[in-house]
């Protein structure tokens, strides 16, 4: 008669938390008499299950009075066939007792090809019994190999509003692996792609182009989109199930300062360009760029030298939060009272916190030679901070940074080039010097002649004059919505 115990046993299902000797059968009849040992076998299932595992039972011919200790080891596969590795229970007790205990033999399938395998595993030794017949079981393995899919690809849109998306396997296979994608819920912006993408047989990966909707009126900002793999099929889901594409808004735009303006050409710039019938004429056009770390300016002009020089008198205007409200007042545009620009007095740009002046080189020279028709600031001479009451007059009060500034490219940098009497000009501003860290900025440049009175000959940016020519209205500098700032 079996024993509460061996009942409770007997009935409970196999699940994850068994563990080696759990499941024990208590014997139906009294212990072998003293003197002599009882048999030892053991069994299996013939295949391993879905989840890669089979039961192994190690068995009494009759209860011991004594605990039995049997040891399993691996045995060789029959002839003619593939071994698949399998993990289990090397040390097994059968109480005193009882007749029998249960432990789970897993195949370990990594690495393995599809096919037909085989895994082998033996009673070593016991010790309370003898070693019966069977001794030896052999578990059989059908396999068919299924390859991780993971997702890879672009941690951010460009500014085209695209990025790349990698569906890839692990290790080829010889099905076609069908994916199906979806976007989280929790994702902050819209995208368009190719949900359901095939890897053909033989394949490891295929890409796919996701593309962001920007809405007009999206504030600047970093805006999370996450894909995740929603099923698949001829694989499993790996590691990675899912990759976040981060749209931050503005795009980010790198500039290589190098006197090629190729990189200038992106959508996504911002750009002014002289207004008709206006009257500060030698700067014709005026773009703003940024990423994570600069601010970047680029500017042609006509005429980059003047006079009876190589040097031609340049300011620029910096912004730096983007608040109007905040740092000086640029009053007046120009320096020269005579006609025509009698009267040209109000520019009415607020919140300036950096006034930079200086004089843009035609020439540059390069160990002691000089270099006709290439622009650089070398000759830039002030770098100031205004450190007055906000909206105050722009002479009110700076904090002259030259000697930190100066010659430091880490901070400011330009190259630009001179093709006959026009330039033009880039310029990368380091938006920690300059505290463009923020989420706006606003810049602008002027040129004069300093030949003559320093009367300006180009501002960006600039509107249309309301009484040509006496009067014109550039009240705000150029603005631009910065990337999140990285330090």
């Amino acid at each position: 008669m079996l024993t509460a115990a061996a009942v409770l046993a007997a009935c409970s299902p196999k699940g994850p938390e068994q563990k080696p000797g759990d499941k024990t059968d208590t014997a139906s009849s009294d212990p072998t008499p003293s003197g002599t040992l009882p048999k030892v076998t053991i069994t299996s299932e013939a295949t391993f299950d879905a989840e890669n595992t089979a039961t192994l039972t190690i068995k009494l011919s009759a209860a011991s009075s004594k605990d039995v200790k049997v040891k399993l080891a691996k045995a060789d596969v029959q002839a003619g066939k593939n071994e698949v590795p399998a993990d289990f229970a090397k040390n097994v007790t059968i109480k005193a007792g009882e007749l029998s205990a249960e432990v789970y033999a897993e195949a370990d399938v990594l690495g393995l090809e599809s096919g037909e395998y085989q895994a082998a595993i033996k009673i070593a030794s016991a010790e309370g019994a003898e070693v019966g017949d069977p001794s030896v079981v052999y578990i059989a393995y059908s396999y068919a190999f299924k390859p991780e899919v993971n997702l890879y690809g672009d941690s951010q849109f460009a500014s085209s509003k695209k990025a790349t998306l990698k569906v890839a396997l692990a290790k080829a296979s010889s099905s076609d692996v069908k994916v199906k994608l979806a976007v989280d819920p929790t994702s902050k912006a819209e995208v368009t792609f190719n949900k359901e993408v095939t890897i053909p047989a033989g394949e490891t990966s295929k890409e796919i182009e996701v593309t962001v909707t920007v809405p007009d009126n999206l504030e600047a900002g970093i805006y999370p989109v996450i894909i995740k793999i929603e099923s698949v099929e001829n694989a499993e889901i790996g590691k990675s199930p899912s990759l976040t594409i981060n749209l931050s808004y503005p795009f980010s735009v790198a500039i290589t300062i190098d006197g090629a303006f190729d990189d200038w050409a992106d959508p996504s710039i911002i750009t002014w360009t002289m207004p008709d019938n206006a009257i500060f004429t030698q700067v014709k056009c005026m773009k703003l760029a940024a990423d994570s770390k600069y601010t970047y300016m680029y500017v042609e002009t006509y005429e980059v030298n003047n006079a009876e020089g190589d040097l031609t008198p340049v300011d620029f205007y910096i912004n730096c939060d983007g608040n109007n409200d905040t740092g000086c007042i640029i009053a007046s545009i120009d320096n020269n009272s005579g006609d025509p620009y009698v009267n040209v007095q109000q520019w009415e740009t607020p919140g300036i916190e950096y006034y930079l002046e200086g004089l843009l080189n035609a020439n540059t020279t390069v160990d002691e030679t000089i270099i006709p028709g290439f622009a650089d600031l070398t000759a830039l001479q002030y770098y100031l901070k205004y450190n007055g009451s906000d909206g105050q007059s722009f002479w009110t009060g700076f904090d002259n940074l030259t000697s930190s500034f100066a010659s430091n490219p880490d901070k400011i940098f330009a190259q630009g080039v001179i093709e006959g009497t026009e330039g033009k000009l880039e310029v990368r501003f380091s938006r920690e010097a300059f505290e463009m860290t923020g989420a706006k900025a606003a810049l602008g440049i002027k040129v004069m002649d300093g030949f003559n009175g320093w009367r300006a000959l180009g501002i960006a940016p600039q509107a249309a004059p309301e009484a040509a020519p006496t009067y014109t209205a550039a009240k705000e500098l150029l603005y631009i919505y910065l990337p999140p700032y990285v330090e």
